[in-house]
């Protein structure tokens, strides 16, 4: 789950004292348009990412070196605002023990190409056969 902006949240409240201070803008304006701001805030960091499913994969140093586990419940998100990485964990990790995250929906064959290793037990293995259904009608005589 994305945390709010602090940053921005301090900023749009920030230019509402001093816009209202300074009488550029009456009160309640200022507070629409914060209102305005914050519900933005709230759908850009919680709900079109869910809705969307929006994920994007990138490499990052530093996070690039936490090991991949398909069955890994813990994530890692980009806050965009604190320009900041975060690894959240799906359960309590004891000291000393590693820390692992899925590198995504993959097969052995697409984790070997791009990260050059497998995975044993990969419930996420896929095997291909060309022509299976031709070889399997000629085995019993019907091709």
């Amino acid at each position: 789950v994305s945390k709010l902006p602090k940053e921005q949240l301090f900023l749009t409240g920030l230019l509402v004292a001093i816009s209202t201070q300074l009488n550029l803008v009456d009160g309640g304006k200022a507070a629409l348009g914060a209102g305005a701001v914050v519900l933005f805030l709230v759908a850009q960091s919680f709900l079109l990412p869910t809705i969307l499913g929006l994920t994007h994969y990138v490499i990052a140093p530093v996070i690039d070196m936490i090991n991949h586990e398909g069955t890994a419940g813990n994530a890692v998100s980009f806050q965009a605002f604190q320009s900041t990485f975060e690894v959240q964990a799906s359960s309590s990790i004891k000291a000393g023990e590693q820390v692992m995250i899925s590198y995504g929906t993959r097969s052995n064959d697409q984790l070997l190409q791009y990260y050059g290793f497998v995975e044993k037990n990969n419930k996420d293995d896929l095997y291909e056969v060309e022509g299976l259904w031709d070889k399997l009608r000629a085995a019993v005589g019907q091709g």
